[in-house]
């Protein structure tokens, strides 16, 4: 993976731990407040589970891996015109630097802005597309492992 101000943003050096979350708290650890303890709230009802979802782990995720990676492969399509638009950029500024002529200081901070947003835009597309690529690999490990774990169960179930 490429190491750039991007790639530091998106993975930040950890910091100090959170707090030790109240397990008597309804709210999630991300909400809790140290010290405080939220009102407790009145017992939800529970939605009925629809007849044809069989219970346990098949049917229960919330996330779709067709829908993983369809955003992955989407990835393509912003690479693709993330390095486009930015021939685009680097052609333009270019241009507008070699009609000022060798003479002019414009003309050559002119040039190293496009050769910096040149770098930039390159290096952003290779992060992107890394990203896209991860997000397919993300689709593919959890169908592997749904299908894991409704072997696992259906061998427990069967005695197996």
């Amino acid at each position: 993976m490429t190491e750039n101000p991007l790639n530091k943003l998106l993975n930040p050096e950890p910091g100090p731990p959170p707090p030790t979350p109240d397990p008597h708290s309804p709210l999630p650890p991300a909400l809790q407040v140290p010290g405080t303890r939220a009102p407790q709230p009145a017992p939800a009802q529970r939605p009925a589970q629809p007849q044809n979802q069989p219970t346990g782990a098949g049917g229960t995720s919330a996330m779709d891996p067709s829908a993983l990676r369809a955003a992955g492969r989407s990835a393509d399509g912003a690479v693709a015109h993330l390095r486009q638009g930015g021939k685009a950029f680097v052609s333009e500024s270019d241009r507008v630097g070699d009609a000022l002529g060798a003479g002019w200081q414009t003309a050559a901070a002119m040039k190293e802005v496009s050769a910096a947003w040149s770098q930039a835009l390159r290096r952003m597309a290779d992060e992107v597309e890394y990203l896209g690529g991860a997000v397919e690999k993300c689709a593919t490990n959890r169908q592997w492992a749904d299908e894991q774990i409704k072997d696992q169960i259906s061998r427990i179930r069967t005695g197996k």
